[in-house]
């Protein structure tokens, strides 16, 4: 929000320099995002009031004129303009050559020039708001108050700093002037001036002019209350006014739209103003809109409405989309006589959805949407009728105020205790002290104990209607604290023990999962838990009584809860397969599974399951189609989930009929099946409508994983003497699988590695295979010489024919 100092001014005085105040506001919660210096260019003497004195048409331009401008008693000037709002005895501003104005065609701000234009010399010109950088009126040149001295300088009136404050959700009360102002005064001990309410009521206007107000629903609208006003001329804003708005960014309209947007920006409290002799009937019915009915807004445009958009309409039609933006047809305008003003506590929701819907977001609804509280609309309101009377000429009068339903505002009181606060804040505070914030803050207290500077007393403190966010005790020992500063609290050493740090071993555990497959190039994807029953059956060893069926499903062909993870990553991938043509597919997913128990929830277990298929990359720069992926690949992978896991595995076959046997295995810790991984069977793939045949996969159980890992691991001490390799080939059945082969050599006090790097199949029948291991001896006591390797040899060869039947194979 932004909040010129020059209108803090009014209501409080600010002696700190802006950077400090920007530092302050800052820590107090409200984030100054920046300092910006308002109407820098007005700071010289180039520019300064004129007074017109006469007006004569250019002698070479029918659309140019030749006003005669006093800039002194002394001094008058020449110059050429095509402002059409001139008349002689009007203030206007004057810039001199060499004033620093922005060019619109430039889009830059540059030093006037005297120039000739058709003909006439032009030492200087009069301003509109674009070239003064104070608006985006460029039309009109602007015109001054009458009271203005010609000469005069205008830097009081158009030059200000400017504070951008970043107002979070919870505090639409320094959606405001007045709001910061509250806080500027706290935090600098300073009075808070309240804005200047004082009009005078006539009853002939509520008599003469009656309006009727309806509501239809108290929930879309909690209050509305309006006022109308006669007499009204309507015209431009005074000087000041017009300046408060440019600082705002906001234009100028006339005298009692800006006043409107004035009182806004200075209460929080937005509110509009009708042209009563446009109101069919003077009804007011607050209502939603009907559909299709359609409004044409403020800025001409034509907007169809619907039931879910709260309207405020006349006996006929809509006349406002409500809280956002008003209709042009019951705008006012110079020829506005009668007025109703109209201040009221929308529904922040219905606000907000009928803003995002229509894409209209203004002032106004941005303030509706964070609620502000209902007993600022009368307050308001009154403001607006206060500043209307003392711009506008003395015939103005006022009704009486319109109040629907009725002011019913409810107060509220919290109780706050001196020891509360010492718990929570770490140090005592008095209750003269913590009170004193209060009341700068505008909370009202009742102590129920005798002021004491122990932390042992209790006060009763009334809630200002402004400050919705306050709900509990926490909340007043917060605005005790920021106020005080959090910086003035002296840190002190944490005091007694401090707990053990207990790890979340399922949680280390996931991530740890989760960080190897991203190592090995894997993406996570996310399925949904609910499936297609057909599917999970033919993928899932449960049946189906197994399954848990959602009893309200958006979608009645995923009504299911999955049984495993399987089903999400293989529709992953085929929906995805025409787009992934090039190298790889590598994705994973950590997830739960459901499993139902009768009578009572059901299982859950966590799952991983990785999943590769296609080639091994893109075609490189060969021009030559890399290898297919195999089993070898997503056991790898897997080998190094594991490792990350510290987990040591056995694998054994798997007749599992979703892999096919001979390319799978399942995963046991000891005895136990932890997994399985393997290449997909045909017919699965096929169900899932997946073109690649090679797709691999590997499953894990992780509730059982969490349970078997291992925390610690023993440190075995680095080997300090050499190692020495052999090749040793056996010849075993074809049954046999290499790993109980490996075993049995590791079983060995002197094999630290074992690794088959060789395999040969031979015999018409195949009953027999040829494997060469590289085996590494190294002892931890010594050097081993050549003739303790080849016993240590004899001795693994003894062990594999008396466990397998296994020979060795010398040629």
């Amino acid at each position: 929000m932004l909040t010129p100092l020059s209108w803090l001014q009014k209501y409080v005085d600010i002696t700190v320099s802006p950077e400090n105040l920007a530092h302050l506001l800052t820590m107090v919660g409200l984030e100054v995002e920046s300092i910006d210096r308002f109407g820098e260019n007005f700071n010289s003497d180039q520019i300064v009031v004129g007074e017109i004195l006469e007006i004569n048409q250019h002698p070479n331009a029918d659309r140019l004129l030749l006003p005669k401008i006093r800039l002194s008693p002394s001094e008058t000037v020449d110059v050429v303009c095509g402002a059409t709002n001139l008349s002689p005895g009007i203030k206007i501003v004057f810039a001199k050559p060499g004033a620093t104005l922005f060019n619109q065609k430039s889009g830059k701000f540059q030093k006037l020039k005297a120039s000739v234009i058709r003909g006439i010399s032009s030492p200087g010109m009069i301003c509109s708001e674009l070239e003064l950088g104070i608006g985006l009126g460029h039309e009109n040149i602007l015109i001054l108050d009458k009271n203005l001295e010609p000469g005069s300088s205008l830097q009081g009136i158009f030059s200000d700093t400017i504070l951008d404050l970043s107002i979070t959700p919870n505090r639409p009360d320094c959606l405001s002037i007045i709001g910061v102002a509250r806080e500027v005064a706290a935090i600098t001990n300073k009075k808070l001036s309240d804005p200047e309410i004082s009009y005078k009521e006539n009853s002939a206007v509520s008599k003469s002019s009656p309006v009727e107000i309806h509501i239809e629903s108290l929930d879309l609208c909690k209050r509305y209350c309006g006022a109308v006003v006669e007499n009204v001329t309507v015209g431009p804003s005074p000087t000041w006014l017009k300046s408060a708005l440019a600082k705002m960014g906001h234009r100028s309209i006339n005298n009692i739209v800006d006043v409107t947007n004035y009182v806004m920006y200075e209460t929080g409290q937005p509110l509009h103003a009708f042209d009563l002799n446009k109101i069919q009937d003077s009804k007011i019915e607050v209502r939603p809109a009907k559909n299709k009915e359609t409004l044409l807004t403020l800025d001409n445009e034509s907007i169809e409405l619907n039931p879910s958009m709260l309207v405020i309409a006349d006996s006929k039609n809509p006349v406002a989309l409500a809280g956002i933006i008003g209709g042009l047809n019951s705008s006012v305008t110079q020829n506005t006589t009668r007025i109703l003003l109209e201040s009221a506590n929308f529904n922040p929701t219905s606000i907000r959805k009928t803003a995002s819907g229509l894409k209209l977001r203004t002032d106004a609804s941005y303030r509706f949407e964070r609620n502000p509280n209902e007993a600022l609309a009368s307050k308001a309101l009154k403001r607006a009728i206060h500043l209307i009377q003392k711009i506008s000429n003395q015939n103005v009068s006022c009704g009486k105020i319109i109040d629907a339903p009725g002011a019913q505002l409810a107060s509220m009181s919290l109780q706050i205790d001196g020891s509360e606060i010492e718990k929570l804040l770490g140090v005592k505070v008095s209750q003269e002290e913590a009170l004193s914030v209060l009341h700068k803050l505008g909370f009202q207290s009742n102590p129920k104990s005798q002021p004491s500077f122990s932390n042992d007393w209790t006060a009763k403190i009334s809630i200002p209607n402004w400050r919705s966010d306050i709900k509990i005790q926490e909340d007043l020992i917060e605005e005790i604290a920021r106020i005080l500063g959090y910086d003035q609290f002296p840190t002190s050493n944490i005091s007694g023990s401090i707990p053990e740090y207990i790890p979340n071993i399922p949680l280390h555990l996931r991530e740890q999962v989760r960080d190897a497959c991203v190592e090995f190039g894997m993406q996570e994807v996310i399925t949904y838990s609910l499936k297609n029953e057909s599917l999970l059956s033919s993928v899932s060893s449960e049946d189906s009584q197994n399954f848990v069926n959602i009893a309200n499903p958006l979608n009645s062909e995923t009504k299911t809860l999955r049984t495993n993870l399987m089903v999400g990553i293989l529709e992953t991938l085929s929906s995805n397969q025409n787009f992934l043509k090039e190298g790889p597919v590598k994705i994973f997913e950590i997830g739960r599974t459901f499993i139902n128990k009768p009578g009572s929830l059901p299982i859950q277990n966590e799952v991983a399951v990785g999943l590769i298929s296609g080639n091994s990359s893109s075609e490189g720069w060969t021009n030559t189609k890399n290898r297919k992926l195999d089993f070898y690949d997503i056991k790898g992978i897997l080998e190094g989930v594991l490792s990350k896991l510290k987990l040591e595995v056995k694998y054994i076959p798997s007749e599992d009929s979703l892999l096919i046997q001979g390319q799978s295995a399942d995963i046991l810790i000891e005895e136990t099946k932890i997994g399985k991984v393997g290449k997909i069977s045909g017919h699965i793939l096929s169900s899932f409508e997946i073109n690649e045949t090679n797709t691999l996969l590997f499953e894990l159980d992780l509730n059982t994983i969490y349970s078997r890992s291992q925390n610690k691991i023993a440190f075995k001490p680095f080997a300090t003497f050499p190692t020495s390799e052999r090749d040793l080939t056996v010849l075993a059945g074809a049954d046999i699988p290499s790993e109980k082969i490996e075993s049995i050599i590791l079983a060995s006090k002197l094999a630290t590695k074992c690794i088959p790097i060789d395999i040969y199949k031979q015999g018409s029948d195949n009953q027999k295979k040829s494997i060469t291991y590289k085996i590494v001896f190294q002892s931890t006591s010594k050097t081993l010489t050549a003739n303790e390797v080849s016993n240590e040899i004899k001795t693994i060869l003894l062990n594999l024919k008396k466990t397998l039947d296994v020979d060795f194979r010398d040629k």
